[in-house]
């Protein structure tokens, strides 16, 4: 699949993604400013997809989930659909 970078310019955060198709799943990581989620979830095909991505802080995990689909080689992934879950919040 490669590699994709998100931005919006209007108060969000840069978003790289690096993944890559391995069979009916998706692995990869994906950057958020200073976090590093690696992707431990995959469901769906390039019509449209969910990624769950997980990282550590300390003894909790952080949990981010984005929506997409693959149209021709483009990735589109719509702003502001990620959702976190931090157990701390």
């Amino acid at each position: 699949m490669g590699r994709a970078r998100a931005e919006c310019r209007r108060h969000r955060p840069v978003t790289y993604f690096n993944l890559k198709q391995d069979g009916t799943r998706i692995t990869g990581s994906i950057r958020v400013t200073q976090f590093y989620y690696l992707v431990t979830e995959s469901k769906g095909d390039a019509g449209g997809f969910t990624l769950v991505g997980i990282m550590k802080d300390g003894p909790t995990e952080r949990r981010v989930e984005y929506e997409g689909k693959l149209v021709g080689q483009e990735l589109h992934l719509p702003l502001g659909v990620a959702r976190r879950t931090n157990p701390l919040n």
